[in-house]
């Protein structure tokens, strides 16, 4: 079908929608090509162990694996596509977080007080649409988003590069932004 169309032949399937429906139930049904596998939360902890994070690249590299796991976040909802192009209407920004203490909401700067992050996530598979998500600090665990984010920031102000509202979580130290590839 979609040969003939881009080839601005008529559609073979007008008129025979039980054919297509057909079809499409049938693809959906198929597995998927490639199955992905979870990362495991050992892993996250390998990587933290081996990163210094007390650099802006590790500090990055330790809370995007740390955020997009726990988040359950698709790459593009908070990483810039793999061509490096970041868009902000998409993509989470640090204006997209909430820092709460206690429930109460805490402003950016003194994040590090902070017991609980939300986000807001604006990308939805297919469509655009709004969401929030929280999580609770655990001070137990050595993936802890919360605490890696926090790292960020401070990593972040000791090298003198204080995150704006509008910028990617995940800037790099040349201003480019993470990416799948990278």
């Amino acid at each position: 079908r979609w040969m003939h169309v881009r080839d601005g032949k008529p559609d073979p399937f007008k008129g025979l929608e039980t054919l297509s429906d057909w079809l499409s139930e049938l693809e959906k049904n198929q597995p998927p090509k490639e199955p992905s596998a979870a990362v495991p939360a050992k892993l996250l902890e390998l990587i933290i162990s081996v990163t210094d994070t007390n650099s802006i690249t590790g500090a990055i590299i330790v809370s995007a694996a740390t955020l997009g796991f726990w988040f359950l976040l698709r790459s593009i909802e908070y990483l810039a596509a793999d061509c490096g192009v970041f868009d902000p209407a998409r993509s989470l920004t640090w204006g997209d977080l909430i820092f709460r203490k206690e429930g109460e909401i805490t402003p950016q700067h003194r994040c590090t007080e902070a017991d609980e992050l939300t986000i807001t996530v604006y990308s939805g598979k297919g469509t655009l649409h709004t969401c929030t998500r929280s999580l609770k600090a655990n001070p137990d665990s050595a993936t802890c988003v919360l605490k890696w984010i926090k790292n960020l920031y401070t990593v972040l102000l000791k090298h003198n590069k204080a995150p704006k509202t509008g910028d990617s979580l995940f800037r790099k130290a040349d201003g480019k932004v993470l990416t799948r590839s990278n």
